[in-house]
């Protein structure tokens, strides 16, 4: 529901016709007069244009009005939640995206409000959702990394939280997984069994080519800083990271896992960025006759539902989205009671879950003897 300005003073031209004549909600209309960089330039100027035609003269009591105010007396009950274009394909298909997106859900019908699903598609410098730019939503969620600037302009309007995302817009709260734990409790739990010679694997294509999740870059600078610890070195492990790939993502494992074996450069473990590549590795080495986890131990990140299911079942790492879904609906109804609030950043507790595609290292490779050692 928008805000009702009182009539206009000494005629019958209302906000709401200027509106309707320039073909645009009023919220947007009352913005446009406002001059709000908010709106696009043509915008604005259209708006500015049909107000000025019907002689349209808005009432000052309603400029005295503050915007805050204004958002308090006219709450709607609604939350919004902001998906890129990437993660509204996925949300229904795709595990991952579908357990953030029903904790959330969840919690928010429990509070007794409504959720409101958008996407993010800029199309311009000043791009605004729809659902904020009219007042359709009291507050969001944006669960995936963002423009500075476009979290900036949300935030001039409601008040908002990342969740799954980060970002150093003062006043936004944040809210991630601990990443970094996840690859320290897989890489202890590899060393424990005795592995040595570890890989990480990624690929840069998500959403776009080129670009790389949030999460795969920081479970990746964890692994680099986990190997390279003086107390516990693995010399020999490294991470790969593809540019971005064309091919079928089990096409992809089958011909690094060749390239790996014939050239005598086979890891005894594989941590991926996310499960999807485990359990294609997975696949790949069954094709391939590679063991796992006798000749290869894998380990996937997310913990999805297929992880119980393939065999051998794939190790992974879970992530805490039920009780992220439940927090990030309380922190933003606190936003909103209490727009001054502090920022926080707040990290969850990850867990390993092993399964039957870890196991030691049984088999060694020689390379002076050529011969392969039980």
């Amino acid at each position: 529901m928008v805000a009702r300005e009182p009539e206009a003073q000494g005629g019958s031209v209302t906000l709401g016709v200027v509106a309707e004549q320039a073909g645009v909600s009023r919220a947007t209309a009352s913005r446009a007069l406002n001059g709000s960089t908010l709106l696009s330039t043509e915008t604005r100027k259209r708006v500015v244009r049909v107000a000025a035609d019907l002689g349209y003269v808005p009432d000052p009591r309603f400029r005295l009005m503050g915007q805050r105010n204004r958002r308090r007396q006219n709450r709607v009950g609604n939350l919004g939640i902001i998906l890129d274009a990437f993660s509204e394909s996925t949300l229904t298909t795709g595990p991952y995206h579908g357990r953030l997106f029903w904790s959330i859900e969840r919690e928010v019908r429990r509070q007794g409000r409504r959720l409101v699903v958008t996407t993010i598609q800029p199309d311009r410098d000043e791009y605004l959702p729809e659902v904020i730019a009219d007042l359709h939503v009291d507050a969001v969620f944006i669960v995936t990394q963002q423009d500075l600037k476009l979290i900036e302009r949300i935030q001039h309007m409601v008040p908002v939280v990342l969740v799954n995302a980060l970002t150093d817009a003062a006043g936004v709260s944040c809210l991630m997984p601990d990443q970094a734990s996840g690859v320290r409790q897989a890489l202890d739990h590899l060393r424990d069994l005795g592995h040595e010679k570890i890989f990480f694997f990624d690929i840069a294509d998500y959403g776009q080519p080129g670009q790389r999740c949030l999460h795969h870059v920081l479970s990746h600078e964890a692994f680099d800083a986990c190997i390279a610890d003086p107390a516990r070195p693995l010399p020999d492990s490294r991470a790969l990271v593809l540019p971005g790939r064309d091919k079928p993502m089990k096409t992809v494992m089958r011909e690094l896992l060749q390239q790996w074996r014939d050239g005598d450069d086979m890891p005894s473990a594989l941590l991926c960025a996310c499960d999807i590549y485990a359990l294609a590795a997975l696949e790949a080495a069954r094709e391939l006759g590679i063991a796992v986890p006798r000749e290869l131990s894998v380990i996937g990140c997310d913990d999805l539902l297929p992880c119980e299911y393939v065999r051998p079942r794939l190790t992974s790492i879970r992530q805490p989205f039920e009780i992220m879904g439940r927090t990030a609906v309380q922190t933003l109804l606190g936003a909103l009671e209490h727009p001054r609030a502090p920022r926080t950043v707040q990290t969850f507790d990850v867990e390993l879950v092993p399964r039957e595609s870890c196991a030691r290292p049984a088999v060694n490779t020689s390379k002076q003897d050529g011969t392969r050692r039980m």
